[in-house]
């Protein structure tokens, strides 16, 4: 029987699979997808949930008596809230969570009251919760879920802890306390790794709050801002075994000016006398001056406690340093008798309770420029006369202006050796004496006059 070719048997064809099977596949799919999304991030938001709540009543039952303990850490890390999809768990990875000393906390917003039959907002809050849920679930570190979580107390908890920022934390191993300058001076002759310092040694524990927020403020102002050659350098601070704290500073070999300019006569205990011309008795006072100009230079200067020419150091070259460790002392202004320091204080200081300022270290630098010049002390035919006592109670009444006349600290002496003393010299001494404070000049400008002083010797004696 004879076929027509369209009659004639041929491959096998498969029928194309209609377009509403792959969207009825591909809605499945989405489906599948989403309830595994949000069965994870369910069981993700329980599990935050809970820890919440056992840090809650941790703190709720926290006892007092361990918010400052000994027990209690020293530093608390603070993690804001992610600004990615990468999550905050990852902050503190390489930091391990054994240490004591360390807690981890989490910054967490305090949830705000809603009304319980508000639905409206507890939407809102659900869908909030939801999106941060699902922002964070596609990065997910390994054994989150089974990692224990840390208590982490809340930040009001941890103790104040005062930081020495600016200066270098010493171990008290390698200093070594030797003796102090004086009799009951809290400046101390220091011994670190075998090379002598100077410290200034501070009772700490003796403190208060207050006090102690002070002392650090001070030392970290210090340590930052009164850098200059002819400033002490401080190099850092130690905890003692008996609780004080000591501040390292360079040393200085031939000690206070005052002990220097005194110090004419050889003795058994210092057989060594410095030899002063007059260039160098110049060049000690631009030393002052220009240290003195750095200080007024910062915006929070002040001045605690009076200064004299046994707070000038002298280094090994003769070159002076003024000792920073007075801006660390108590603020009071007393008028102390027999102390040697009514002399150095300026009138309106002692007659007016005011308090010590820039002008008020003019005064004090034109008493020292006289006792640089003279190597003398202050009113000395006073003292020789009436004795400390004695002359700092005329030297009170003179600031009143209950004596008849004023007379200048050094005016005596320079009479004397008036040749020896150039006109220039004393009359920079006059503008600093001044009773009008409006009167005295600025620091910077007694410094450029003790330079051109300085040229001028040089040019005169080369």
């Amino acid at each position: 029987m004879d076929l027509s070719p369209s009659q004639l048997p041929g491959p096998t064809t498969v029928e194309a699979s209609s377009p509403s099977t792959l969207l009825v596949v591909a809605a499945a799919a989405i489906l599948l997808l989403a309830v595994t999304a949000v069965v994870f991030c369910r069981r993700r938001m329980l599990l935050r949930h809970e820890q919440h709540h056992q840090q809650l009543a941790f703190h709720r039952h926290l006892p007092l008596s361990t918010a400052g303990g000994s027990d209690s850490p020293l530093f608390t890390l603070t993690r804001a809230p992610a600004l990615s999809p990468c999550g905050s768990d990852g902050s503190f990875a390489l930091l391990g969570t054994i240490r004591p000393d360390i807690v981890l906390h989490d910054h967490m917003v305090t949830p705000t009251a809603q009304a319980p039959n508000d639905a409206t907002n507890g939407v809102l809050a659900s869908s909030r919760r939801l999106s941060h849920a699902l922002s964070r679930s596609f990065v997910r570190r390994e054994g989150e879920l089974n990692r224990p979580q840390p208590i982490r107390p809340l930040p009001a908890t941890q103790p104040v802890v005062h930081v020495a920022s600016s200066l270098a934390i010493l171990p008290s191993s390698d200093v070594i306390m030797v003796s102090p300058v004086a009799h009951g001076s809290s400046i101390w002759n220091v011994m670190m790794l075998h090379r002598p310092y100077i410290g200034k040694r501070v009772r700490y524990i003796a403190m208060d709050n207050v006090a102690r927020n002070e002392f650090f403020r001070d030392l970290n102002a210090a340590a930052t801002h009164l850098v200059h050659p002819n400033i002490v350098v401080l190099y850092g601070i130690v905890h003692l075994p008996d609780n004080d704290l000591c501040v390292v500073a360079e040393w200085m070999a031939r000690g206070s000016l005052g002990l220097l300019l005194r110090h004419q006569t050889p003795t058994p205990p210092r057989p060594y006398v410095m030899p002063l011309t007059w260039s160098h008795k110049v060049q000690l006072a631009w030393d002052i001056a220009s240290a003195l100009a750095c200080v007024h230079s910062q915006p929070n200067f002040k001045r605690s406690a009076p200064w004299t020419t046994r707070d000038i150091l002298v280094n090994a070259h003769g070159r002076a340093k003024l000792n920073v460790f007075d801006f660390m002392a108590s603020k009071s202004v007393e008028s102390t008798y027999g102390h040697q320091v009514l002399a150095y204080e300026a009138p309106e200081v002692v007659a007016h309770q005011c308090m010590r300022s820039s002008t008020s270290d003019i005064y004090t630098l034109g008493v020292v420029l006289g006792e640089i010049a003279t190597r003398s002390a202050p009113y000395q035919h006073w003292i020789d006369a009436h004795g400390h006592v004695g002359s700092d109670v005329c030297i009170v009444a003179i600031m009143h202006g209950a004596a008849s006349e004023n007379i200048l600290p050094h005016e005596e002496v320079i009479k004397a050796m008036r040749p020896a003393v150039p006109v220039s010299y004393q009359a920079l001494m006059s503008a600093c004496l001044q009773r009008d404070v409006l009167k005295r000049p600025l620091a910077v400008h007694v410094a450029d006059e003790l330079a051109r002083c300085l040229c001028v010797d040089r040019k005169t004696t080369s």
